[in-house]
């Protein structure tokens, strides 16, 4: 029996104590009884407490060998592990292609991309039948700068990645979600899409979209593929308006060597720049409003020509904000209008109804008695 601290020993009871061999050796006294241990129990007992020592050991010894072993034949191995890999990324393309009606891309010498019924392969294997396909047109010697407008959850995001994601796909050889896909080789793709501050190194959102403009206006080439997503929106209207028109400039005085451009804004009053450079092509992603007080209907769909208006008082009011918000924004959006000083044109209204907070957030925002 084992007995911690003692170890391995033989317990006997008080009454058979007297029969107990002259060669045990008592090493512990209970109120039932003796427990005793022998050489040959000792020893096992060593035996048995250098057993898990000695396992390790051999353990050990057994791994390195087989490292050894595998170390020696580690260029084979790698060669068959990436052999297995790409055959397995091949087998998920043509699988892929096949279920999904993809088309094989062609390439020209030409710096351009065009796409007819180009669908996002993410968000169709999602929504299924329900995604809205589109077609890009857009080419270094005609329209190399497409400026896209149109509402908030319009699509013009999904838009500009689906572009990026079928251009690497046809680049790495693989079919693409497409009724037909033609483009020249591209050397980079450079994205400004999405919103997000560094907060380690104390750099702003607004910052942050800075530095990747920069990088792009830097690095890209006659060649490359530019997706900027609404940029200057970090910072106040003029002065986003203000960078968000001078990188459109500055990429259109490129000439010849100006990159493939799709440009995503808010910044309706860009759609002015097709009229002085006849490489800008205003798109626009189409809404219809069904009601005075309705939510907007979405195409997805998108079409020639500019969009007049954002619909995000409309979409504010389909993520729940309070109807009291809602019709103060319609008044100051109605305002605005026309105008630019908002301090001069707008009234100001301190106070707005009680109900547009709910109860339990009230005592956090009134002001002190």
């Amino acid at each position: 029996k084992y007995a911690s601290p003692f170890g391995y020993a033989i317990e006997v009871s008080k009454s058979y104590t007297g029969a107990v061999p002259p060669e045990y050796l008592r090493k512990q006294t209970l109120s039932t009884g003796e427990r005793y241990v022998t050489p040959e129990l000792k020893e096992l007992e060593l035996a048995i407490s250098t057993a898990q020592t000695r396992q390790q050991r051999l353990e050990q010894q057994l791994f390195d060998a087989l490292v050894e072993r595998i170390a020696g034949k580690a260029e084979e191995l790698l060669s068959a592990a990436a052999a297995v890999a790409e055959l397995d990324a091949l087998s998920a393309l043509a699988q892929c292609a096949a279920e999904r009606g993809y088309v094989r891309p062609t390439f020209v010498e030409e710096s351009f991309v065009t796409i007819e019924d180009g669908r996002h392969p993410v968000m169709e294997a999602v929504l299924h039948a329900r995604f809205v396909p589109n077609d890009l047109d857009i080419r270094v010697d005609e329209q190399r700068f497409v400026l896209l407008t149109g509402p908030n959850m319009g699509g013009k995001s999904t838009f500009l990645r689906q572009a990026g994601l079928l251009a690497i796909m046809a680049q790495i050889g693989s079919f693409v979600p497409a009724k037909k896909m033609k483009l020249g080789l591209i050397d980079r793709i450079f994205t400004r899409i999405g919103a997000g501050d560094d907060l380690a190194s104390g750099q702003s959102t607004f910052y942050m979209e800075m530095a990747e403009a920069a990088n792009i206006l830097r690095r890209s080439t006659r060649r490359s593929l530019l997706l900027i997503d609404e940029v200057g929106r970090g910072t106040g209207t003029l002065d986003g308006l203000a960078i968000a028109q001078a990188i459109c400039e500055f990429l259109l005085g490129l000439d010849d060597q100006s990159p493939l451009v799709l440009f995503a804004t808010h910044f309706h009053e860009l759609c002015a720049l097709s009229e002085h450079w006849n490489l800008v092509a205003n798109y626009h992603i189409t809404a219809v409003e069904t009601t005075t007080r309705g939510a907007p209907v979405f195409s997805h769909r998108v079409q020639p020509g500019s969009s007049s208006r954002s619909f995000g008082i409309e979409v504010a009011r389909m993520a729940g904000l309070p109807e009291a918000v809602i019709d103060r924004a319609q008044e100051i959006a109605d305002e605005l209008s026309g105008h630019a000083d908002i301090e001069a044109r707008v009234p100001l209204r301190k106070r707005l109804p009680k109900r547009v907070l709910p109860e339990r957030q009230l005592p956090l925002l009134a002001s002190p008695s």
